[in-house]
């Protein structure tokens, strides 16, 4: 009788198991990075317009700032 995989040559099982943890794992950073930003846009959209413009902000530059390290605008 034969045995098939489909574990690529000189890659155990362990290793497998391995990379499949810590693509599991930088899924679940990158979630609760996301949910963090989300909480805080939130946070920026429930203040009034006046505690914005203390901090610097408007409604249309708060996720800007929010995002201000992934992105260049």
């Amino acid at each position: 009788m034969a045995f098939m995989s489909d574990i690529p040559a000189g890659r155990t099982v362990t290793s497998a198991l391995r990379s499949l943890g810590t693509a599991v794992t930088d899924g679940l950073v990158k979630f609760g990075r996301a949910q963090a930003r989300s909480d805080e846009i939130e946070y920026f959209m429930s203040m009034s317009d006046e505690e914005l413009a203390k901090r610097g902000l408007t409604r249309e530059t708060a996720v800007r700032h929010v995002f201000r390290d992934r992105m260049v605008f």
